[in-house]
């Protein structure tokens, strides 16, 4: 007996006249920007293909995105959750596992952004990383779903899945059945009755399959700018408009059944009930093996996801292979499916196509396809303009940057330093906000040389902080490097000298020196040792001692999360 308890629950509400409004705005013509987006997708799922060759008999799709802190909590009217509270790495481990282990041969397909999930690793498993907006992961998965339809991986009958629904029994037996798009079904007062979470996509007519996800995509277009949905919801790019779309293209008037079949622009739509098929656990219940061995997919939705102990264990009794299956790099020398796959699909990705710069192995020298009026332009206006992910696109960093940036904005002969360049992009934010500024970037990467050419306020030098002083004398200096505990210590202590009085140095992601799997990240050999947070810690602490004994010239040290302001005394 498996007994589930939780204090968080959904608030239910009639979404009949949502569901009305959205049935009609039904469109087949996705906005330009998205069809931009779902075409660069297609190119990486098509170099994936290529790279994999062979085929498997089920594909599961499986979507995460890891959305930034600053947009994990939901609050709508229907429902509110923060997902910063869960542990979607285990989550998304677990349905990985699930899937290896209930569906015999399946490959699992993890489509994520360009950080997580990179220790899991294992022959049934292909990590697809694309250039997502994690701030919009409902929006940006029902783009990848579509450009995946239209691309060569879809070669076999495929199950997407969120990374909270968890395989429980074989699923090619549903593709048996005559349909192109299967969708899961409920019967639940206030909830809407189509969930997006599961969905069953058969090959045999593609082109068919291609219009119905090209109608989905274009309905969630129209949805997100319809002004009552606007209201009732707010931004539904974060979450809701993938749900609100199906619902619109798939949900008949009156109750579903499995008796349905539709038909939309050709494809055949098929139900399944959720009660098999995306079964979700209610807290407070028993539930008996018996009853959850009839599950075809268990489903952890909402606040469900504190279950995941419970149904991980209940699993692992049902899947005796699962709890011997392991996601983890044997030795360090191992190599993960996807480095091979990226290896072999050097994908050519254009600055339009680009949704924010990511620190790739060649670096690319992204340009906006416009500027804008730089001088009235906030710096998170100008992060965006540029893609660096200190604005809204993912670290949020840049709302803390201004208050202690915005006095200096205007001063003459400004010199500002930022370790780690990546593709350059900050440092073209840091150009423009500064715009009497001097400003220098350092990295240990030769190819970063060749960036911001355009650009005769910034100069870049390839050294390695860490070890060597930059020559120099700087206002501001940004640490935003190897973020290893050690080197941020390293980098300060020989750096900090060549501070101005009154300057102020930064320390940003913080949040690697006490990541486990930050390691695992880097494609540089560093000795695990170094990784250990107590360096920084202990470098803090010194710090502080000697603040407190007038010993330092230090001014302040201030925290926010990931991110670290010191101030040096003036003279």
């Amino acid at each position: 007996m498996i007994k589930l308890d939780t204090n968080v629950t959904e608030r239910k509400l009639d979404l009949d006249a949502i569901l009305q409004i959205a049935r009609l705005q039904l469109s087949d013509q996705p906005a330009a920007d998205s069809m931009q987006m779902a075409a660069t997708f297609e190119t990486i799922f098509n170099q994936a293909a290529s790279a994999l060759g062979n085929t498997a008999p089920v594909n599961l799709f499986v979507f995460h995105a890891e959305v930034p802190a600053a947009a994990s909590a939901v609050s709508y009217r229907d429902v509110k959750i923060d997902h910063g509270k869960f542990d979607y790495n285990r989550i998304v481990e677990h349905c990985i596992k699930a899937g290896l282990t209930a569906q015999p041969g399946a490959r699992v397909i993890l489509v994520t952004d360009d950080q997580f999930g990179r220790h899991f690793v294992h022959p049934g498993l292909v990590t697809i990383r694309l250039p997502l907006d994690t701030a919009s992961p409902m929006y940006q998965r029902v783009i990848a779903m579509y450009a995946y339809v239209r691309s060569a991986l879809f070669a076999a009958p495929t199950a997407f899945l969120d990374g909270d629904a968890f395989l429980n029994d074989r699923v090619d037996r549903v593709f048996k059945a005559p349909f192109d798009v299967a969708v899961t079904y409920r019967h639940q007062a206030g909830l809407m009755p189509i969930n997006e979470g599961v969905l069953f996509a058969n090959p045999a007519n593609k082109t068919e399959v291609g219009n119905f996800f090209r109608t989905y995509l274009g309905t969630y277009d129209r949805l997100r700018q319809h002004p009552v949905i606007q209201d009732y919801y707010g931004d539904i790019k974060r979450w809701r408009g993938g749900q609100l779309s199906l619902n619109a293209l798939t949900c008949p008037l009156g109750l579903p059944s499995e008796l349905d079949q539709a038909r939309l622009q050709g494809t055949r739509i098929g139900y399944y009930a959720c009660d098999t098929f995306n079964f979700s656990m209610e807290g407070g219940q028993n539930y008996q093996k018996a009853e959850l061995d009839s599950k075809v997919v268990l489903h952890l939705k909402g606040p469900r996801k504190a279950f995941l102990d419970a149904i991980a264990g209940y699993q692992r009794q049902r899947h005796s292979a699962l709890d011997k299956l392991s996601l983890s790099l044997a030795t360090s020398g191992s190599t993960s499916r996807d480095e091979v796959i990226q290896q072999k699909t050097q994908v050519p990705v254009s600055s339009a196509d680009r949704v924010y710069s990511l620190d790739t192995t060649t670096p690319i020298d992204y340009e906006p396809p416009a500027a804008i009026d730089y001088a009235r332009a906030s710096l998170t206006e100008i992060a965006d303009h540029f893609k660096t992910d200190k604005g809204t696109i993912k670290h949020h960093y840049t709302r803390f940057y201004e208050t202690y940036f915005s006095p200096l904005r205007q001063r003459k002969e400004l010199t500002l330093m930022e370790i780690g360049v990546a593709c350059g992009s900050s440092l073209k934010m840091w150009s423009k906000y500064f715009a009497n500024a001097k400003i220098v970037g350092v990295d240990i990467r030769e190819e970063c040389r060749q960036l911001c050419k355009k650009y005769p306020n910034i100069s870049i030098y390839i050294s390695d902080a860490s070890q060597k002083v930059i020559d120099g004398q700087f206002d501001i200096i940004i640490d935003d490097g190897s973020h290893v505990s050690a080197d941020i210590v390293d980098t300060f202590r020989l750096n900090w000298p060549n501070l101005k009085p009154d300057g102020l140095y930064v320390i940003e992601d913080l949040k690697c020196t006490h990541n486990p799997a930050y390691r695992s990240l880097l494609p540089f050999d560093i000795p695990e040792e170094r990784f250990n947070r107590s360096h920084f810690t202990a470098m803090i602490d010194d710090c502080l001692k000697r603040m407190d004994w007038r010993q330092s010239d230090i001014e302040f040290i201030h925290f926010y999360r990931e991110l670290a302001f010191i101030k040096k005394a003036a003279a």
